[in-house]
């Protein structure tokens, strides 16, 4: 009877731990899923702000450039921004008196 109560005892804990085993094993699978799936995410995150580096970067060359160039051509600047003030003015002018005639 011990031998068979043995038996039985021994049968029951290998059931159990076999259980527990295929446990750890799904949430493994699971862990393993999830670390490729945020490996991708980070991967792709890491190319957008490269391309972003990218395009700040060449932003900030060509305001310079454009600075540059003002600096260099000062008098056309003025009459750019004075025409461009003076565009503002008739613009809001004639909106003006347009919203004011009945």
């Amino acid at each position: 009877m011990t031998d068979e109560y043995l038996r039985q005892e021994n049968q029951a804990r290998s059931e159990a731990l076999s259980s527990r085993v295929s446990l750890l094993k799904s949430i493994a699978v699971d862990i393993e899923s999830e670390t490729h799936k945020q490996n991708k995410l980070l991967d792709d995150v890491d190319r957008e702000i490269v391309g972003v580096r990218g395009f700040i970067t060449n932003g900030k060359k060509r305001t310079q450039q454009i600075l540059l160039a003002g600096r260099r051509d000062k008098k056309t600047m003025s009459y750019v921004a004075i025409t461009v003030a003076l565009l503002l003015f008739t613009t809001y002018y004639l909106i003006r008196k347009a919203t004011s005639s009945p």
